[in-house]
């Protein structure tokens, strides 16, 4: 998603430039990924309200990386996003469906 540079984009991309002043040139743009294990830059780009609700609209998945693109004027996040380890994947729902199915034919020929 693309976002103008101001609030709480702004102010993780400043944490991000002190963070790396001594990789970024002073007029250079961000461009950088980041993952979990990067604590400072992760907890400067994850309190969004965006990152929130991305995040609680998974149910087995998760935010595992954060891209950023700067350039003049907006800032682009991307998102990439993994399934929980010991999560369910679709073939445990389409399991969980027939069982759902089963279950409803069963109880439909109790009533007849």
């Amino acid at each position: 998603m693309n976002f103008p540079k101001s609030g709480y984009e702004k102010q993780g991309l400043d944490s991000y430039r002190r963070l790396h002043r001594d990789e970024l040139e002073d007029d250079e743009y961000i461009d950088a990924t980041i993952s979990r294990g990067m604590i400072d830059e992760w907890h400067d780009f994850s309190g969004s309200t965006l990152y929130s609700g991305i995040q609680l609209m998974l149910a087995w998945s998760s935010i595992a990386e954060i891209s950023i693109k700067e350039s003049k004027t907006s800032c682009l996040l991307s998102y990439h996003i993994k399934p929980d380890e010991g999560g369910r994947d679709r073939e445990d729902e389409e399991d969980d469906e027939e069982d759902e199915e089963d279950d409803n034919d069963e109880a439909d020929d109790e009533y007849e």
